[in-house]
């Protein structure tokens, strides 16, 4: 399983510190949620989602949106599948 950051606003994975990419091959692969959090915080990124490459489809992404950005509470969201207007996914 790999740990990749994806920017909600671009669409881009994050490659290195300073740099970003659409090659999901190419990201950044975190070894842990932790890891993956603190580099959140450290570079002060809004709107990520944390994406789970090797697992079950429906279990895909965990949205950090609320992290750092988000609702004063600080709380991370979990979204396993993102549906469309008519429920569907």
């Amino acid at each position: 399983m790999r740990m990749l950051l994806r920017s909600l606003c671009s669409g881009k994975f994050l490659r290195s510190f300073e740099r970003w990419t659409v090659d999901v091959e190419a990201a950044m692969d975190f070894e842990s949620i932790p890891h993956a959090l603190e580099m959140v915080r450290r570079r002060g990124l809004k709107d990520m989602e944390l994406v789970l490459t090797g697992v079950p489809a429906h279990l895909h992404t965990v949205s950090l949106i609320q992290l750092l950005g988000g609702p004063k509470d600080g709380q991370v969201t979990l979204n396993p599948k993102r549906r469309n207007r008519n429920g569907a996914s």
